[in-house]
């Protein structure tokens, strides 16, 4: 997925996201009263993938969740102008 990303920006675009911060294979329950899966990287492992696709971060920062125990990487990234 992020490796399709680049190709959705112009040159000079943004990638602004929020990504799991730690190691989750799997997770299956009920979410905002939906049943839901996730699964994410830990936030070293994205900060990675991003650079690896051609995206220079330029802020990144974990945030902890208001209304739970989680906690996940913001990240802002801009595609070469090219």
């Amino acid at each position: 997925m992020v490796r399709r990303i680049i190709n959705w920006l112009k040159p000079g675009g943004r990638f602004v996201a929020s990504l799991g911060s730690g190691e989750c294979p799997g997770w299956m329950g009920e979410w905002l009263g939906a049943e839901m899966f996730f699964s994410h990287y830990d936030a070293s492992t994205y900060e990675l993938l991003v650079r690896a696709v051609g995206l220079n971060i330029e802020h990144a920062e974990l945030v902890d969740q208001d209304n739970d125990d989680a906690r996940f990487l913001w990240a802002i990234a801009r595609r070469s102008a090219d």
